[in-house]
């Protein structure tokens, strides 16, 4: 009978295969495999490491190896990916989440928690997620605040990514509405933006006071934002199992933005908060496109962990 692999052996294993191809988190992404195989966690790894674990698991463990020895994603390979504090699940049809994305939830949680202080009267919020992908981001704001005066919508226009989102969302216990389409579409085209202090669409008459709700919008979006010159310099796992079309964007990258604020244009929001992740090379060609879009806001840039421009925060 074949002896059994220890745990320490199988990570020495990894270390040899994923190492050689020039990968050098080989350690942690044999852990997170490792736990996924064995279905426990990384704290165990390290107390038993010379637990014998099955012939079954050894094989599985090996073939997942050789995928990240191919530079596949470990999250796609697991099928999930942690996020300000929260598992997601994901596949091909969605971005990985970023550890830079997180700001962008860190910021909006804080004005969601300042509006709340400072309105007495509070507005309810319109919480929208452009792009939203596998919804990870309007569900770890929700998750994260104790407003309940909210309405949390995300729009992809991949049906795909919306049924991860779905799965995530039942997940985290998080009701919010699913919408299959491009950017604000569904909201210009249904005039879900209702004539109010915040939105006075021209094209329609002025709804009787009783009838208009007040909402203060939010709007969050981490749309493709690669031009393909930098899309071409990205790293191979990027490259070959991310979707593209989730990525890369014309016009320097801001052909996306440009269409979502010339939506906010057209739909007069004169009231509202737009959160938008960048390249940080886009800084000033992204303030002069919001400067010439939306002349009376004040856009902010805000720097990530590494020093680096990444979130544009847009005062309407």
């Amino acid at each position: 009978m074949k002896m059994k692999i220890q745990i320490n052996d199988a990570l020495k294993y990894a270390e040899q295969k994923i190492s050689a191809e020039g990968l050098f988190n080989w350690f942690l992404d044999a852990e997170i495999i490792l736990s996924f195989v064995l279905k426990k966690n990384k704290e165990f790894l390290l107390t038993y490491p010379e637990k014998k674990i099955s012939n079954q698991k050894w094989r599985q463990f090996k073939k997942l190896i050789a995928r990240r020895a191919k530079k596949e994603p470990v999250a796609h390979i697991v099928g999930h990916k942690e996020f300000f504090g929260l598992d997601f699940l994901i596949d091909k049809n969605t971005l990985i989440p970023r550890p830079e994305t997180e700001m962008m939830v860190e910021e909006t949680i804080n004005r969601i928690k300042r509006h709340g202080t400072k309105n007495k009267n509070l507005k309810k919020i319109i919480l929208i997620d452009v792009g939203t992908g596998s919804g990870c981001v309007p569900i770890a704001i929700a998750k994260n605040i104790s407003n309940k005066n909210i309405k949390l919508f995300a729009i992809d226009i991949s049906p795909q990514a919306l049924q991860i989102a779905n799965k995530n969302a039942a997940r985290h216990k998080i009701k919010i509405k699913l919408l299959q389409d491009g950017l604000l579409n569904p909201f210009i085209q249904k005039s879900l933006f209702f004539p109010s202090q915040q939105c006075i669409p021209t094209s329609k008459p002025r709804l009787p006071a009783d009838r208009i709700p007040s909402y203060y919008p939010i709007i969050t979006a981490n749309l493709p934002y690669l031009s393909y010159k930098i899309w071409r310099r990205a790293m191979q796992d990027v490259k070959k199992f991310e979707p593209k079309t989730a990525l890369i964007s014309k016009e320097g990258g801001l052909k996306h933005y440009r269409l979502l604020l010339e939506q906010i244009k057209k739909a007069r929001i004169k009231d509202g908060l737009v959160f938008l992740e960048i390249d940080p090379a886009q800084k000033n060609k992204i303030q002069k496109l919001i400067k010439k879009i939306l002349p009376t806001a004040a856009a902010q840039i805000k720097k990530d962990l590494s020093g680096k421009d990444r979130l544009v925060i847009i005062s309407l």
